[in-house]
């Protein structure tokens, strides 16, 4: 249970004074049903400075503040992939989109600590799909008598002002403050919406999104669930160490 991570987060320090060896540790996902703050997951991550953690995976923090990115950044600045889960209240279980205290740009300039950072994945609530209010502009030009009105039906595969679409202003400033990102995913209940990052001859930022992922991009090796049965294992002698911990 997540009331178990004070107690795991003292047992790893102690452990850490009586051992001289190495912490291998790699990949971790921590998933909790009931949403932690800031106070039980800070200290659970200074707890870990020391092991070589490329990718990590925290479903189901509660406060969503810039202090928890800020000092992931400065405890691994070496991540190379992370996924924030924010849950919006204890009753919440299910993971979905969620609303977050700040601007999505305030927490893309945390990510200037980042070095080698190339996924995150959050579920940050971004209006994609959603009706615009350009649909009243139609409705004041029939009732002004317009004849020129356009009523027709559209494709969703169509350019349209009458869906907003704020994925890719969302996306630039994190690969703005993150040169190294390559793939930002936004998680909702229902699916995974990718939005990847490339860079021009000159540096100019783009991105493409939807709904399937970007060529080469395995979910697997960022956020696997149990269903998956977790990361694969490497063999020795250079084993890396990968934990999920369900809470």
């Amino acid at each position: 249970m997540w009331a178990q991570i004070p107690f795991m987060t003292e047992w790893i320090d102690e452990s850490r004074l009586r051992t001289t060896s190495t912490c291998n540790l790699t990949h971790l996902k921590l998933q909790m049903y009931r949403s932690i703050g800031d106070d039980i997951a800070i200290p659970l991550l200074e707890s870990l400075q020391s092991a070589p953690l490329e990718v990590l995976v925290f479903e189901g923090i509660k406060d969503g503040s810039l202090t928890l990115i800020s000092r992931i950044a400065q405890i691994f600045p070496d991540l190379v992939g992370l996924t924030l889960i924010r849950r919006e209240n204890h009753i919440q279980k299910k993971t979905k989109e969620a609303t977050w205290p700040h601007q999505s740009w305030e927490y893309a300039n945390q990510f200037n600590g980042f070095h080698r950072l190339k996924y995150f994945e959050w579920n940050f609530a971004v209006p994609f799909d959603d009706v615009t209010p350009s649909a009243m502009l139609t409705f004041e030009e029939l009732a002004s008598g317009s004849n020129n009105t356009d009523t027709s039906f559209k494709e969703w595969d169509e350019p349209m002002s009458e869906y907003f679409d704020d994925t890719q202003s969302v996306t630039l400033p994190f690969a703005v403050c993150c040169p190294t990102l390559k793939v930002i995913t936004l998680y909702s209940c229902s699916c995974r919406f990718y939005c990847g990052i490339s860079r021009g001859p000159k540096g100019k930022i783009q991105v493409e999104h939807g709904y399937n992922p970007p060529k080469g991009h395995n979910e697997q090796d960022w956020n696997p669930s149990f269903l998956q049965q977790g990361w694969e294992e490497e063999p020795p002698p250079n084993r890396k160490i990968k934990a999920i911990l369900d809470m």
